[in-house]
């Protein structure tokens, strides 16, 4: 402000605070089909998440709907979910992939 060749000025503080932004699906998985009695198959899960505040997820399995067809695991080091499959088995299985951000906000 000026007031008669007079200036003050005043100073103010802007704080802009962290928030832990959600994980997001960037890239959908494709649907695996196989042969009865195949090997165990690998799925490259680099990529399908992303978390904006931090490239470091935990990756489950959060939910199957046929555990005894197909065994699922997350190897969360090299980013791919190993499926091993029953001997003499077919069928369906669904599987849910969750991605949990592992970031605190302080």
């Amino acid at each position: 402000a000026t007031s008669g060749g007079q200036a003050v000025a005043t100073f103010i503080s802007v704080i802009v605070q962290p928030v832990n932004d959600v994980v997001t699906v960037r890239r959908a998985v494709a649907a695996v089909t196989v042969n009865e009695d195949n090997a165990p198959l690998e799925v490259d899960l680099a990529g399908v998440f992303v978390d904006v505040d931090s490239s470091l997820e935990i990756i489950s399995v959060s939910e199957h709907s046929n555990s005894e067809l197909v065994a699922a695991a997350v190897d969360l080091e090299r980013q791919v979910l190993v499926l091993t499959f029953t001997a003499d088995a077919s069928g369906v299985a669904q599987l849910q992939l969750t991605a949990t951000s592992v970031d605190t906000i302080l």
